[in-house]
C-alpha cells in the first residue's frame, strides 16, 4: 500500500525535491483533516523562513544483526557516513579513530533536502520508505532491535518545530516514534 508522496508541492510554491504525484490519491485524502490542508494550518510551509537555522531528519536503526542484513531485508540503501557496524572502525573529520560498540543502519536528509521546516525532511523521510510497510514491521519484529525517526532541530528564533496530521498518521502506520533533539544557538547580540 502506498503511504503519500509529493503532497508538498501541491500545496505550496516551494519546490526542495521533485517527488512523485500521490500514487494513492483516495489514502492521501482519508488522512485529510481538511479538504483545505493550508486553510486552518497555523504553520504554512516555508523553505526559506529562518525558523530553523538546520534540520535534518533521520530513520535510526539499532539492529542486532549487521547494516547490510537491514539494507537487504529494507531494500533502501543507508547513509553510508551514518551507518556502521559493530567493531568497525570509525574515522572522524579530525582523523581520530574509534571502534563502534553498536550497529546502526541510518537514513538521513541532512545534507539532501535544502528546506528549513522539518516538514520537508520528513515528507522525504516518508517518501524514501513508500513501499517497505510490510519490510519495516519484518525489522522491527528482529530481537534486541530498535527503530525510531529522529528530527535534528537548531534555532536562533523562539517558534519550534511543527509537524502535520497526515506525517503523524503515516509515522503511525510504519509504527514509528519520533524524537525531536532541539538545539537553541543565541547570539546575546539577538
Amino acid at each position: 500500500m502506498a503511504l503519500f508522496s509529493g503532497f508538498f508541492p501541491l500545496y505550496c510554491n516551494c519546490v526542495i525535491e521533485p517527488f512523485a504525484f500521490i500514487e494513492n490519491y483516495s489514502l492521501f485524502r482519508s488522512l485529510m483533516v481538511s479538504e483545505k490542508p493550508l486553510g486552518s494550518r497555523y504553520t504554512p510551509l516555508d523553505a526559506n523562513t529562518p525558523k530553523s537555522g538546520r534540520t535534518c531528519c533521520k530513520l535510526v536503526i539499532y539492529p542486532s544483526c549487521s547494516v547490510e542484513e537491514i539494507t537487504e531485508i529494507l531494500g533502501i540503501a543507508p547513509s553510508s557516513h551514518e551507518s556502521q557496524n559493530i567493531g568497525q572502525i570509525i574515522v572522524n573529520s579530525r582523523g581520530r579513530q574509534r571502534t563502534a560498540k553498536l550497529t546502526c543502519w541510518c537514513l538521513t536528509s541532512d545534507d539532501i533536502v535544502a528546506s528549513l521546516d522539518v516538514r520537508h525532511h520528513l515528507d522525504w523521510l516518508l517518501q524514501k520508505l513508500e513501499g517497505a510497510e510490510d519490510q519495516l514491521r519484518q525489522v522491527q519484529g528482529l530481537p534486541d532491535t530498535q527503530m525510531f525517526v529522529n528530527c535534528i532541530w537548531y534555532s536562533r528564533h523562539v517558534k519550534g518545530p511543527t509537524l502535520w496530521p497526515e506525517q503523524m498518521a503515516a509515522l503511525s502506520r510504519l509504527n514509528l516514534e519520533c524524537s525531536f533533539d532541539i538545539y537553541w544557538d543565541y547570539d546575546e547580540d539577538d
